[in-house]
């Protein structure tokens, strides 16, 4: 995986509040708008590129004074980086040396950052930002991006994908200790049904993110399935769930999916994906994209029940109100409800890093 030019958290520290907005609101509330409202893009693809375009020109000037301005610089080139996938120039995860490249070149083409370059080159420019001149290239080998991994900074990404700066409201570390278990319980304990699931669910994943994008959801949804189905379409529940995302049969007719004697549609990959963001488009709708894991557990325990419970234990305004309801014990979650939620995580963060954890899934 090729992360070279990724600034870490690290370098992002002491930016001030400025970055951080930016970053996060310019790029990102386009995804959602407030729970209720018809949920509709707020920028144009055009507005994203000039994003890319301004944010590249601010990190060439950065890199230019004496001394370099680097911490500006890395944080310039992260917006540009949110801002590439947000126009769907990059894919949001594990994104190939090539990709990362053309992207930024294509980005350097536009006048006013090739005029800053002074024929320059993006790449080298930004990896000399992120490791110095002359650094071997950090991309060619999967031990290299292994070293790079970190958690907390996964997790970080993560949740920033639904508008949440932990810079701002730290992620919990009680909450960082459970995924860390769950990723242990996927790579080690379940390590075959991962690996299994894995490859099965490689096939499906472009289909799954493209639906997701067409309803503007953040495409990690497309890793539900794991932890549902393990990516096996025609998998039937004790309970009755069925398919990739386990549609019990009312809530599958609920969202257009015909389930009777004759037909299933819950087994068809395409239409159940449909259905699945149809469902979380309301569950985001309910509980706000960032109490997304009020609407991750609530996929587990039911919307109905979820509002119970927050209603249950009060006001809880934080950004990770979920955690905070696991916290008070009201006991109106289950067991099984608590562990989906850093399940998921964990999940996302082993599917975006099998290479990190040793896992033999193929190219």
């Amino acid at each position: 995986v090729a992360r070279s030019w990724w600034p870490t958290g690290k370098a992002l520290t002491g930016i001030g509040s400025a970055a951080a907005l930016i970053a996060v609101l310019v790029v990102l509330v386009s995804i959602f708008t407030a729970p209720g409202d018809t949920l509709e893009p707020l920028w144009t693809r055009d507005m994203y590129l000039e994003q890319v375009e301004s944010s590249l020109v601010a990190a060439v000037k950065a890199h230019d004074r004496t001394p370099v301005a680097r911490e500006v610089a890395l944080a310039q080139v992260d917006i540009a980086r949110r801002s590439l996938i947000a126009a769907d120039l990059l894919r949001p995860d594990r994104q190939t040396e090539a990709e990362i490249n053309a992207a930024l070149h294509n980005a350097s083409a536009t006048p006013n950052l090739h005029r800053a370059l002074h024929g320059r080159d993006i790449v080298e420019l930004i990896r000399d930002l992120e490791h110095g001149p002359k650094q071997n290239d950090l991309s060619s080998g999967s031990a290299q991006a292994a070293s790079a991994f970190n958690l907390n900074r996964e997790l970080s990404t993560l949740v920033a994908e639904f508008g949440i700066d932990t810079r701002d409201s730290p992620m919990p570390d009680d909450l960082v200790a459970a995924v860390e278990r769950y990723t242990t319980f996927w790579c080690e304990e379940k390590r075959g049904f991962t690996e299994r699931a894995i490859k099965r669910g490689r096939p499906y994943l472009g289909m799954m993110r493209e639906e997701l994008r067409k309803e503007r959801l953040p495409e990690i949804f497309c890793y539900l399935p794991f932890i549902e189905s393990g990516y096996q379409p025609a998998i039937i529940s004790s309970a009755g769930a069925r398919g990739f995302w386990q549609f019990m049969p009312g809530t599958a007719r609920d969202y257009g999916l015909e389930v009777s004697e004759e037909v299933d549609q819950r087994t068809d990959p395409l239409l159940a994906t449909q259905a699945a963001c149809q469902y979380l488009e309301y569950l985001l709708k309910i509980f706000g994209p960032n109490s997304f894991m009020c609407a991750v557990a609530a996929y587990n325990k039911g919307h109905n029940g979820m509002r119970r419970c927050l209603a249950r234990s009060g006001d809880l305004n934080s950004t990770w109100k979920f955690w905070n309801l696991t916290e008070v014990h009201t006991g109106c979650l289950p067991d099984e409800t608590v562990a989906y939620v850093p399940r998921f995580l964990a999940a996302v963060v082993v599917f975006r890093n099998p290479e990190h954890f040793g896992l033999e899934v193929g190219d």
